[in-house]
């Protein structure tokens, strides 16, 4: 004699292998090719530089520090420099 209650549970456990066996057989994703995982890396750092504060132009020196000095004049040659260099003879004679 089955009880009623043990036919639904004898459904429920075979519908949840089923799931268990469909999913078990799934073709997992084929692994990344070199190429692919540059690509994947190359684009994680542009999004991350296109997220950094000195680039969003927020201005907030905290994260950024202050800025570089770079001159904006050619300093003159120092006394007694030329423009010519002493480089070895390519082609030596001996």
């Amino acid at each position: 004699m089955i009880r009623p209650g043990a036919s639904a549970r004898a459904k429920d456990v075979a519908l949840l292998s089923l799931a268990a066996a469909l999913a078990a057989c799934s073709s997992p994703k084929p692994p990344m090719t070199n190429l692919q995982r540059e690509d994947a890396e190359r684009q994680e750092l542009i999004e991350a530089m296109k997220r950094h504060p000195s680039f969003t132009g927020g201005g907030d020196n905290a994260a950024t520090g202050k800025p570089i000095d770079v001159p904006k004049t050619v300093p003159p040659k120092a006394q007694g420099a030329d423009d010519q260099h002493d480089h070895p003879d390519p082609n030596p004679k001996s």
